[in-house]
């Protein structure tokens, strides 16, 4: 999620209408990163939201 959407928002910032999905991404991309430390701090397995289990 992070990477891309991230990029395509950089991209859409040259016609101006990539600020908002640009702020949005960043603030998710913190809050995924902040829920990942605590889950694993638990002791439990993080699962990134949005991918695909391409290996299991």
């Amino acid at each position: 999620m992070d990477t891309t959407y991230i990029i395509i928002s950089w991209i859409l910032t040259l016609v101006l209408i990539g600020f908002i999905p640009l702020f949005v991404f960043s603030i998710a991309s913190i809050v995924y990163a902040i829920l990942g430390i605590v889950t694993t701090n638990k002791g439990e397995d993080y699962v990134v939201l949005l991918t695909f289990p391409i290996f299991k």
